[in-house]
């Protein structure tokens, strides 16, 4: 019996290595699963939600401009033919920047933002600069009308996180933090813009900064600070201007003034209403007949809970979430600093930018004029934003090759496991 349980040994000690490393090679496989999976899957849906939105707003861009259009320029489509020349332009660059390498523009960086910060200057210059309804956003070449708010977020977020990426280690002093990302640069943008004036642009810019601070490991409480004084200081800039109270009045009682101050929401409100679950049809909206002010760009949302009811409006309110949370994704795999800083930058950028434009439009929030992502018709702002997730797409793509690189070495690690079981 003692000979039966020596000789039993050793087979059921194989056995047991056995066992284990069919439990190690099962794991292994699964892991392996999940990379392959997950290879190329941000880029892809990066690709396919940007697509998808873009082209939803071009859609809606028609609809909602058509008679807009046919009133200023005696052709339906004047507006859109502008905006789909400037989303192809966009295209063209999101195509280009993708394949680009991104850390190539770590060399340039400082020459688009300071660029852009030239041509913001340029604004101030008479018979360049182009003022409407008070506010001087635009450089008028040529035929086109560009504004430079636009590729100077992309130029501000580009230094940003270079200096960030390089000064990682130096972060928890204050005057490392703080210079030179808020003094000089959000500082003397928020300047600019304040002088157009704009507001809205200048809140989308400060939101973006404190992300990047925060993402780059800044200290609670100086961020904290910033936090307070940014909200300080666009309290104080609504006091002193009386059109901005306005607009905070007319969103806690637009009905107190619904010819005046409240007009713009009332209608939007309505416009909402109208649509219900399933909207009146695409291009049936009636308060596009010059009821609702701007409806091919600050309110288009309206239009499209109008047109296409609450159905409609998830739709958008998925891409532009789901554009955000893959944009946020490449950023958590990206491969270095610079690269997550960029793809958290965009992110946060669409992320705001959404918020202040529905929020406007439900009357949650006071009207700022920022567009809705990709959706709103504006040539510059769908230019600049498509080059933007291009450049989020290559560092997706860099990321990508980490977990390919991953995924070969599970698969070298499955093959030693299977050579050690047989042996």
């Amino acid at each position: 019996m003692t000979e039966s349980r020596t000789v039993n040994r050793p087979v059921q000690l194989r056995e047991l290595q056995t066992a284990r490393a069919k439990r190690s090679s099962t794991r292994a496989k699964q892991t392996a699963s999940r990379a392959v999976r997950t290879v190329g899957s941000t880029s892809g849906m990066l690709f396919g939600f940007t697509l998808f939105l873009t082209i939803f707003g071009l859609v809606m861009a028609l609809s909602a401009s058509s008679i807009f259009a046919l009133k200023e320029t005696g052709s339906a489509y004047t507006i859109f033919l502008k905006q789909l020349v400037w989303v192809g332009i966009g295209f063209a660059a999101f195509a280009v920047m993708a394949f680009i390498d991104y850390r190539i523009w770590r060399r340039w960086a400082f020459l688009v933002f300071f660029v852009c910060i030239f041509l913001m200057l340029l604004l101030f210059v008479p018979g360049i600069g182009v003022t409407e309804m008070g506010s001087t956003r635009w450089l008028r070449v040529g035929s086109m009308r560009i504004q430079p708010s636009e590729p100077a977020k992309l130029g501000f977020l580009l230094v940003s996180a270079l200096v960030l990426s390089r000064k990682e280690s130096l972060l928890h002093d204050s005057l490392h933090a703080l210079i030179p990302i808020v003094f000089p640069m959000l500082t003397m943008i928020a300047i600019l813009l304040l002088l157009q004036p704009d507001l809205g642009t200048t809140l989308v810019f400060c939101s973006i900064a404190l992300f990047l601070l925060c993402m780059a490991g800044v200290r609670v409480q100086l961020m904290g600070a910033l936090f307070g004084l940014a909200v300080s200081a666009s309290l104080v800039l609504i006091a002193v201007a009386p059109y901005r109270m306005a607009r905070v009045r007319g969103v806690f009682d637009p009905l107190g003034d619904a010819q005046g101050d409240g007009y713009q929401l009332v209608q939007s409100i309505i416009a909402l209403i109208s649509g219900g679950w399933t909207g009146t049809g695409l291009g049936a909206s009636r308060q596009k007949w010059s009821w609702l002010p701007n409806p091919h760009n600050d309110f288009i949302f309206a239009i499209i809970g109008e047109e296409l009811g609450l159905i409609g409006a998830l739709v958008v309110l998925v891409l532009t979430f789901g554009l955000v949370l893959f944009c946020a994704q490449a950023a958590r795999r990206a491969p270095d600093t610079f690269g997550r800083l960029i793809a958290s930058g965009v992110a946060v950028w669409i992320a705001v930018q959404a918020v202040m434009n529905i929020g406007a439009v439900i009357g949650l929030l006071p009207i700022t004029g920022v567009v809705l992502p990709l959706v709103s018709q504006g040539g510059t702002s769908a230019f600049v934003l498509l080059a933007s997730l291009g450049i989020v797409i290559s560092v997706a793509r860099e990321g990508d090759k980490v977990v390919e690189k991953k995924l070969h070495e599970h698969r070298q690690m499955l093959a030693k496991q299977r050579k050690n079981s047989r042996a």
